[in-house]
């Protein structure tokens, strides 16, 4: 597993896109659990660092909230 689930999302997500897309790869790393392989969690988290970025960007989000969803959402 991937996820770190330790790390708590204490923030409201201000994207669906990006809410969807953490939800996603959360299915993808337990899909890995069962031999699947880590390539659409990958892409999943990129995509997710992406859409933080943007989040950041439109001043939806703060660069802190950004760095704690990569650090809940490492690559693999």
């Amino acid at each position: 597993m991937y996820v770190n689930y330790d790390v708590k999302i204490d923030f409201e997500i201000p994207s669906i896109t990006l809410l969807n897309t953490m939800r996603d790869a959360e299915a993808a790393d337990r899909e890995i659990e069962v031999g699947n392989d880590e390539g659409l969690y990958d892409n999943l988290v990129e995509m997710i660092d992406v859409l933080a970025k943007l989040c950041v960007a439109d001043g939806a989000m703060t660069n802190k909230q950004w760095d704690k969803l990569l650090m809940r959402y490492p690559q693999s």
